[in-house]
């Protein structure tokens, strides 16, 4: 697995965060789900059928899956939750994420025909040619994307989206899939989220914003602290380079580490710009790019245009126009 598949598979295995995502969800923020009610399930979705004289196997591998048993009035809801984390907006998520709860539909009915068939529970008829008996039941599947992205999602948020040219008296009678996302890009109000889970989230959509750090200290107040895996989990995803070296106690304390943010901002930034200028076959005169780089960025920092460097990292274009912005102002002080 990538590191990004690796750290966001760890941080949302973790049972208070995985119950996060769906009270959020599912309940509004009430906390329904418990931490202790979820339970750890092999991610790996498998099929085997036995098809004229022939076997065929499909198989594949969920982010995380979890089993929960929720009790509301006098009713015991059992359900299988799923969560697929996204780096990138996959535009063909509706039907990767059908396929995986179709297969563990499958899955749950070929145990029960194991178990029916050893049990001789099954009846002559109808209940021996399917394999089950009458009136069984299997366990609801949901699948929640979560988008770690720098981008809102403009994908497809169900099958009917990925559907061409549906005449509309077909088009009544196919089974639409739709897509359960969390996108943090559009949410507004972060509260309902009850573990740092939202803070991740936040700082994932504000990364986007000007000045977002000064603006999020303000906010959070100079105890503002985060857990050493969120605080990976925001560096993986935003590219911060919050430093974790003095945490104390499993814990960050974001307003003094933040403050190396700045520096740090200046090497990435010179980082992206030497892969750009690779890109577009400027080779040549390299070395002086960096340093002059190095001096812009240092300029802009003492103006207080921490959004324009910002940019600046990301867009080469606008990189080539501030540096003929300083070169400009230079010649007049001249």
């Amino acid at each position: 697995m990538s590191n990004k598949d690796t750290v966001s598979h760890d941080y949302m295995a973790n049972a208070e965060h995985f119950a996060d995502a769906y009270n959020y969800y599912a309940f509004d923020g009430e906390q329904v789900l418990r931490a202790e009610q979820l339970k750890a399930e092999d991610t790996v979705e498998e099929l085997i059928v036995n098809k004229f004289d022939e076997i065929f196997t499909t198989k594949k591998s969920r982010d995380v899956l979890k089993t929960v048993s929720v009790k509301s009035d006098d009713n015991m809801t059992y359900a299988i939750l799923g969560i697929e984390n996204q780096s990138y907006v996959d535009y063909a998520m509706p039907v990767r994420n059908m396929v995986y709860d179709a297969l563990n539909y499958a899955s749950q009915v070929s145990s029960i025909k194991k178990k029916d068939k050893t049990s001789n529970k099954l009846q002559s008829g109808n209940e021996y040619l399917s394999g089950v008996s009458k009136g069984t039941k299997i366990k609801p599947v949901i699948t929640l994307v979560i988008n770690f992205s720098k981008d809102m999602w403009d994908g497809p948020t169900s099958l009917s989206d990925m559907l061409d040219n549906v005449d509309s008296r077909l088009g009544r009678y196919v089974n639409d899939y739709e897509l359960h996302l969390i996108d943090p890009h559009a949410i507004d109000d972060f509260t309902g989220f009850h573990t740092e889970l939202g803070e991740v989230l936040e700082f994932i959509k504000r990364q986007n914003e000007d000045g977002y750090l000064k603006t999020m200290k303000i906010e959070k107040g100079e105890n503002w602290e985060l857990d050493l895996d969120s605080v990976n989990m925001i560096n993986t995803f935003t590219g911060a380079r919050i430093p974790t070296d003095t945490a104390k106690g499993g814990k960050v304390n974001m307003c003094r580490a933040t403050e190396a943010i700045r520096e740090d901002g200046i090497k990435v930034g010179m980082k992206e710009g030497r892969k750009e200028g690779r890109k577009e076959g400027r080779k040549e005169g390299r070395k002086e790019g960096v340093t002059e780089t190095n001096i812009v960025y240092s300029w802009l920092f003492e103006q207080g245009r921490d959004a324009d460097v910002k940019r600046a990292t990301t867009d080469a274009e606008f990189m080539e126009t501030l540096v003929d912005e300083y070169k400009s102002r230079k010649n007049k002080n001249y």
